[in-house]
């Protein structure tokens, strides 16, 4: 299970035949982090296999549709900096907070959290 990284969603973020209108998905370090620590607590506490590269599936999936959809989630701010993000939810169990850099055409993956974490704070 430790082979199923978070490059995976990182590298599929670079696909040669992406349409030129599309934006470019960017993980940063520290989303990369936790992203891998959430797949390895599914990986660790999930006992169906299936179920694992199922909901690991999804999130890449969701991640990945903001190359198309980047304003299709909400604006959040986050205190106590009142710093606005936007927010993808995921399963209802998962969020991940990002910026969109429309010069040029990215969406920076900045967090990725459980949703019962305080993560507004």
């Amino acid at each position: 299970m430790e082979e199923y990284t978070v490059l995976k969603v990182y590298l599929r973020s670079y696909v040669k035949n992406m349409d030129t209108s599309n934006y470019e998905v960017i993980l940063t370090d520290n989303a990369k982090e936790e992203l891998q620590k959430i797949y390895d607590y599914i990986a660790n506490h999930m006992k169906n296999i299936s179920s694992v590269y199922e909901m690991m599936e999804q999130l890449e999936q969701k991640i990945l549709r903001l190359e198309q959809f980047p304003y299709s989630c909400p604006e959040v701010k986050i205190k106590p900096k009142n710093l606005v993000y936007r927010k993808l939810l995921v399963n209802g169990k998962y969020v991940a907070l990002y910026k969109i850099d429309e010069q040029y055409k990215r969406v920076n993956i900045i967090h990725i959290y459980y949703t019962k974490q305080d993560y507004l704070a």
